[in-house]
Parts: C-alpha cells; sequence; structure tokens
C-alpha cells in the first residue's frame, strides 16, 4: 500500500492524467490498484475487491 509521503510524491502526476476519482474511489486506491497488477501480473480479473470493480479501473487506464 502506498504511505501518505509516497502519494504525495505521486499526486501530481496521477492528477494530471484524470481529476476525476473513477467510481468515488479515492486516487490513491486507483494508483495502488494499477500496482498492483503490475507487480502480480495477474489477470485483470483478480483484482481484490478493496480496489474496487476491475473493469472500472482499468477503463480508466484505457483512457
Amino acid at each position: 500500500m502506498l504511505t501518505d509521503a509516497r502519494w504525495e510524491r505521486t499526486a501530481p502526476i496521477v492528477r494530471a492524467r484524470s481529476p476525476i476519482p473513477a467510481a468515488g474511489r479515492p486516487q490513491p486506491a486507483f494508483l495502488e490498484a494499477v500496482l498492483w497488477k503490475a507487480c502480480t501480473n495477474s489477470p485483470r480479473r483478480d483484482l481484490p475487491k478493496e480496489f474496487g470493480n476491475w473493469n472500472t479501473v482499468f477503463k480508466r487506464v484505457d483512457d
């Protein structure tokens, strides 16, 4: 999980891409979902529920 300090360093990059959180989720949750996918190399559909709906998260990545 991202610490507050790490989020503060990455927030300007993520916010510049999409200022509106997907499905009401906070921005750090979206970034953690992307990092989870990159680190685990698991299928998108295996995204843990705490990150939100897998399809919503990855539609946002593809925008």
